[in-house]
C-alpha cells in the first residue's frame, strides 16, 4: 500500500472523526440550553423588581435585591432563615454520620472476611435497587409509632434517615473497588538473629484478595 493511500486513507478518517465529534457538541449544547434555561430563568426572575407571578418579557425590567431582604426578613408568611438553619444543621449531622458509616462498612467488607460477608452485600445490593420514595409511608409510620414526629424530635427522625441511607446503598461497592486501606496494612515481622524482631520484605502474608472467600 502506498503512501498516498495510507495519507488519504488518515484524512478520511480525521473528518469523519472530527463531523462526528461536531454532532456530539452539537447535541450536547442543545441538551444544555435546555437544562439551564429554566435555572437562568429562575434566577432573572429572584433580582425582577416587576409585580407579579406572570410576566410578558423573558429579561427583567428592573434589577432590585427587595425580594432577598423580604425573604430573610419578613417572617410572617414564610420562616426561611429559620427552615434554613435546620436544614443546614440536619445536612451537616447527616453528612458526618453518614461518612462514618460508610467508612466503617467500607473498611470492613474490604479487610475482614466473615461468614455472611457475601450474603449481606448481595442484601444490600438489592435493598440499593428500590428507589427511596418506596419506604416513605412505612418509615413516616415507624417514627410516627416511636414519637420522632413531632416537635425537635423531627430534626433527629430526619438526621437518623439521611444518615443511615447512603451506607446501606453504597456499602456493597467496597467489594468491587480497590481497598482504601492498603496503607494501613502493617508489615511482617519475623524473628531475626539475636532474639529481635524485624521487618521481611517481600511480605509473606497473603494479601486481603488472596485469602480464602467466605
Amino acid at each position: 500500500m502506498s503512501n498516498s493511500s495510507k495519507a488519504a486513507k488518515q484524512l478520511s478518517a480525521k473528518r469523519i472523526r472530527t463531523r462526528n465529534n461536531v454532532i456530539v457538541y452539537i447535541v450536547l449544547s442543545i441538551l444544555a440550553f435546555i437544562w439551564l434555561f429554566p435555572v437562568a430563568w429562575i434566577i432573572m426572575t429572584s433580582f425582577r423588581g416587576e409585580k407579579g407571578s406572570y410576566i410578558s418579557t423573558f429579561f427583567p425590567k428592573t434589577f432590585t435585591l427587595d425580594n432577598y431582604i423580604k425573604l430573610f426578613t419578613d417572617t410572617t408568611l414564610l420562616n426561611f432563615p429559620q427552615m434554613f438553619l435546620n436544614t443546614l444543621f440536619i445536612a451537616i449531622c447527616s453528612c458526618i454520620l453518614s461518612s462514618f458509616f460508610l467508612l466503617s462498612a467500607a473498611y470492613c467488607l474490604s479487610r475482614l472476611r466473615f461468614k455472611l460477608r457475601k450474603p449481606y452485600m448481595n442484601m444490600a445490593m438489592v435493598l440499593g435497587l428500590f428507589p427511596g420514595f418506596m419506604s416513605m409511608v412505612a418509615v413516616y409510620f415507624i417514627l410516627k409509632a416511636v414519637g420522632l414526629t413531632e416537635g425537635n424530635s423531627v430534626r433527629f427522625a430526619l438526621i437518623a434517615i439521611r444518615a443511615a441511607r447512603p451506607w446501606a446503598s453504597r456499602s456493597p461497592r467496597a467489594s468491587s473497588t480497590p481497598s482504601p486501606w492498603r496503607w494501613m496494612k502493617p508489615p511482617c515481622w519475623t524473628a531475626a538473629p539475636g532474639g529481635r524482631s524485624s521487618p521481611r520484605s517481600p511480605c509473606p502474608c497473603p494479601s486481603p484478595s488472596s485469602s480464602t472467600p467466605s
